[in-house]
């Protein structure tokens, strides 16, 4: 059995030796996890934004369960199909997320040769409905009243903002200037200051004055506005938690469930704001911009002289 030409390099050698050892001993030459790992210290996954890069590993955690030890060349698009329609029974949004990863594997993977085909091409999305609840004055008003000092907090700071929770979790003190609060979006990376209104700067007071007893009593350094009892910022799990545990708090005093999500706070805020929505937003254009802006228009109806009545003769 010839492994590769006499005049190979030695690393020619040792490859074939590894590929022919691996098909005599029955094992794959590459499973889905083996693609997925060389993916993840890729240069086109660590240019991604963090959240993103987290979002990637959580959908893989998820996805390894099915594919991490199969042979990768023995994956095809009606296996993909498959674990499409059973994850969508439950989850068809995050289905859709997870074939976005799966496909970002195998491109890496096809990209150097190393399979022939990406068995997600074909495969399409289950159909999303964008999420169109507002969230009204009194709702509002009502969740806030029975919340934590905490939650308050992050829902005013989102919905005066018009930010995602991941940018208000990281302000810090040095964000806060003499014409606003600098905010970098982490998701998008625009970069706005939202100017002073009197109700922000009220919001702002509050949140320095948990800081200042938080740090007092656990005497550490913390450049931001809203630390935890550690001192670090709240992570984005963190986040979900207290919230959801506030969440079910409020429900039990309000007596009924509690239908909107910490996320459309921000699409509260945005379909509030009276002026440029996109700029206020911070969107690339009108399109996405438009996903938050969920309050009803309110528009002028026709104008037309009333109509005489019609006596018949």
């Amino acid at each position: 059995m010839n492994l590769c030409p006499l005049a190979s390099p030695r690393s020619d050698v040792w490859k074939a030796y590894e590929k022919a050892k691996q098909e005599r001993d029955g094992k794959p030459r590459h499973t889905v996890g083996d693609l997925a790992a060389d993916y993840f210290k890729s240069r086109r996954y660590l240019h991604l934004r963090p959240r993103t890069q987290d979002d990637y590993r959580d959908c893989w955690n998820v996805l390894k369960r099915v594919f991490e030890g199969v042979d990768a060349h023995k994956v095809l698009q009606k296996h993909v199909r498959a674990y499409m329609d059973k994850r969508g029974e439950t989850a068809p949004v995050r289905a859709n997320r997870e074939r976005v990863v799966l496909k970002n594997i195998y491109a890496h993977a096809f990209e150097y040769s190393i399979v022939k085909l990406n068995p997600c091409d074909g495969v399409r999305n289950f159909t999303e409905t964008g999420r169109d609840y507002y969230i009204e004055d009194k709702e509002y008003a009502q969740f806030y009243g029975e919340s934590s000092e905490i939650i308050r907090l992050f829902m005013e700071l989102s919905y005066l903002n018009g930010s995602r929770g991941q940018d208000v979790r990281l302000i810090r003190m040095p964000d806060l200037s003499d014409i606003g609060i600098y905010i970098q979006q982490q998701k998008t990376g625009k970069k706005q200051i939202k100017e002073w209104s009197e109700r922000l700067n009220q919001v702002v007071d509050r949140a320095k004055t948990r800081r200042a007893a938080i740090l007092a009593k656990i005497k550490v350094e913390s450049p931001y506005l809203l630390p935890t009892r550690t001192g670090n910022p709240y992570s984005a799990e963190g986040l979900k938690t207290i919230w959801a545990k506030n969440r079910k708090i409020v429900e039990g005093k309000l007596g009924r469930r509690i239908e909107f999500t910490y996320h459309d706070i921000k699409a509260k805020g945005i379909s509030d704001y009276e002026g440029d929505k996109q700029t206020f937003s911070g969107h690339a254009n009108r399109r996405q911009m438009e996903k938050y802006n969920r309050k009803a228009e309110v528009v002028s109806s026709l104008q037309v002289p009333i109509m005489a009545p019609h006596v018949r003769k």
